[in-house]
């Protein structure tokens, strides 16, 4: 209709047609308002979604663990030190989530894990092939390093309970 020029960047168009399950589910969204809110200053920000309603209901508990523990495990191909100065350096950010997205279909909700990454674009590839390593080759091998992890998720609880209780007394 001539509201947007031709786009020449694939993974802006593969960004577009991958948002086509929700174009259709929700308000239909024409392509040049899409790409108005993809300019960014160079920044990309990605956020993958995985389907949780195939998770075993025992193994549900197990998320929060999970969730303590990603970004914090060494992969096979690295310590966790060096995936975390990797992290620093090539992105602003990577964090999991567990929420509830609704699906304007039906109304229902559904239970999904995120991972949201910010990234400068021209660091985009190399922060895909860092976020492939922490999703698919985490080690959790590693009893020491897990239990650091618990002790300090314990503690931020601990503190966090401590700030609570001094704020209500006053």
């Amino acid at each position: 209709r001539g509201k947007a020029a031709g786009e020449k960047n694939i993974l802006r168009m593969a960004l577009y047609v991958s948002f086509f399950p929700k174009l259709v589910s929700g308000p239909i969204v024409q392509y040049h308002t899409f790409r108005e809110q993809m300019d960014t200053a160079g920044i990309d920000y990605l956020q993958l979604f995985f389907p949780l309603e195939n998770i075993p209901q025992e193994m549900i508990p197990w998320l929060g663990l999970y969730k303590a523990c990603f970004n914090q495990v060494s992969s096979k191909a690295h310590d966790y030190r060096e995936l975390y100065d990797l992290s620093m350096e090539l992105t602003g950010g990577i964090s999991f989530g567990l929420e509830t997205v609704v699906d304007y279909r039906d109304h229902s909700w559904r239970p999904m894990a995120s991972v949201s990454v910010k990234v400068l674009h021209n660091k985009l590839a190399a922060a895909l092939e860092l976020l492939e390593e922490i999703l698919l080759m985490p080690r959790y091998d590693d009893a020491q390093r897990l239990q650091e992890i618990l002790d300090e998720t314990f503690g931020r609880i601990v503190y966090l309970t401590r700030s609570e209780e001094h704020t209500s007394e006053l």
